[in-house]
């Protein structure tokens, strides 16, 4: 009897072990895949920031201008890799299809990875280096802000009600782990600086 209750008390402290083993290793995959998932969402906000600024700094400010380059409902964003290589600059893409129709139907926003540079693209990557799919999902999606639905400035006069004054942006990153699509969304809002 005694062996049997040793034997017993062993196998389910084995057992709370491997289940605890199994979680943790579950976890440590999901962290990564979050941590990854939710770099390439602010990469994305970064090429629009990055565009906005251009166009700010072109003069190009009034309502129709200051969009210019991401004046779409919804886009992808890919490296530029026209010259053979990748040289730290990004293509902004206007589509037509949802986020939901990319991860279970055409795959066009799917993301890319090359191992040897580290570098995540699209499908444009495979040519240039050789890259692989990866199991990440990326899209923007904008909407106008419009000045009535911010506080108090139509009112101040300090813009006209109608006008655009900002985008909200939603930078979404899908990916399917143990059979569960998850996701990260970024949704910071991006004001024309005029």
């Amino acid at each position: 009897i005694e062996v049997l209750t040793a034997t017993t008390i062993f196998v389910i402290a084995l057992g709370a072990i491997l289940t605890s083993a199994l979680a943790l290793f579950k976890t440590t995959m999901y962290g990564g895949a979050f941590l990854v998932a939710t770099n390439l969402a602010q990469e994305a906000l970064e090429v629009i920031h990055k565009r906005r600024d251009e166009n700010f700094l072109n003069e190009m400010l009034t309502p129709d201008q200051w969009r210019d380059g991401f004046n779409f409902s919804a886009a992808i964003i890919k490296p530029d890799v026209s010259t053979g290589s990748f040289e730290g600059k990004f293509t902004i893409e206007s589509v037509t299809y949802t986020l939901h129709d990319c991860v279970t139907n055409n795959r066009a926003c799917q993301v890319f990875f090359d191992e040897t540079t580290g570098l995540y693209g699209d499908a444009g990557l495979v040519s240039v280096y050789g890259a692989v799919s990866s199991k990440f999902y990326r899209m923007l999606e904008f909407a106008p802000i419009l000045c009535e639905d911010v506080g108090t400035l139509q009112t101040e006069g300090l813009c006209a009600a109608g006008e655009e004054i900002g985008v909200a942006i939603a930078s979404r990153v899908q990916w399917y782990q143990a059979a569960k699509l998850r996701e990260v969304v970024l949704e910071p809002p991006l004001f024309n600086w005029e």
